[in-house]
Parts: C-alpha cells; structure tokens; sequence
C-alpha cells in the first residue's frame, strides 16, 4: 500500500522529513510525498532542501518544475494555504498530512 503524504511546513522538520524519506528509500516502499505547504517560493525551497546548513548537500536530484519541486524525477505540488486542512483529504492531495 502507497501512502501519499502532504507536509505542511517546508522548514527544518518538514525539509528533514522528505530528506530521510528519501535516504531511507521509501519513496521506493510505500510513502509518496506528493505536496508541500509553504509560504515560500519553488525556487527557495528546492535551494534550501538542496543545500542544508545543519545535514550538508542532498545527494539527490532536486530542480523546480512547473512551480513544484520535482525530487529524482517524482514531482511534488507546492501550494500557500493558510488553511492547509483540505489537502489532507484523501482523493484530493495526500492521505496522510
């Protein structure tokens, strides 16, 4: 079974969190981050998630795409909710958020 996740927040937990899916190769076992919820821009992010100053360079693809951030080929929806309730839905963006 796939789980597909939305993070809200992309700071420290929520850059760590993908990162250690990412590590860990779950995205290969079940856990599909498929949207971010944040305040900043594609660009910012995917330099931040990209460059860290506390866990060093990703050793994985990162570009922005279409105002996501695609991460080893798999996109991710970035989105500015203030509300972030509905993404969590299941059918909508993410099972889990």
């Amino acid at each position: 079974m796939t789980y597909r996740v939305a993070v809200n927040g992309f700071g420290r937990i929520g850059r760590d969190y993908l990162r250690c899916v990412l590590e860990r190769g779950l995205f290969d076992d079940g856990v599909d981050v498929v949207a971010v919820n944040d305040v900043w821009d594609a660009a910012t992010l995917t330099h931040l998630l990209r460059y860290d100053s506390a866990f060093g360079r990703l050793n994985h693809e990162v570009e922005t795409v279409d105002g996501g951030i695609v991460v080893n080929g798999r996109h991710i929806d970035l989105s500015r909710l203030s509300d972030f309730c509905d993404c969590g839905k299941p059918g909508r963006r993410g099972d889990v958020t």
